[in-house]
């Protein structure tokens, strides 16, 4: 898989794995809180990729956004 990779000198690009956060329920002292296990970032990270969180509820410019290299 290695010898795919054409430009050898630079280390493999990490792949990009979105991961979805949760929203929780508002609480008083923690309105607008999100969730996101650390477990689903650990495991990407094991395999060499990179975790980015997706937020829910938020404009179609934030999703086309990432989406963009």
């Amino acid at each position: 898989m290695y010898e795919m990779y054409e430009d050898k000198s630079k280390p493999w690009p990490a792949t990009v794995i979105g991961i979805l956060v949760q929203d929780l329920n508002e609480t008083e002292w923690y309105p607008n809180t999100n969730y996101l296990a650390a477990s689903y970032v650990k495991y990407v990270e094991m395999f060499g990729g990179r975790a980015v969180p997706i937020f829910p509820d938020r404009d179609e410019s934030y999703y086309q956004g990432l989406s963009k290299p």
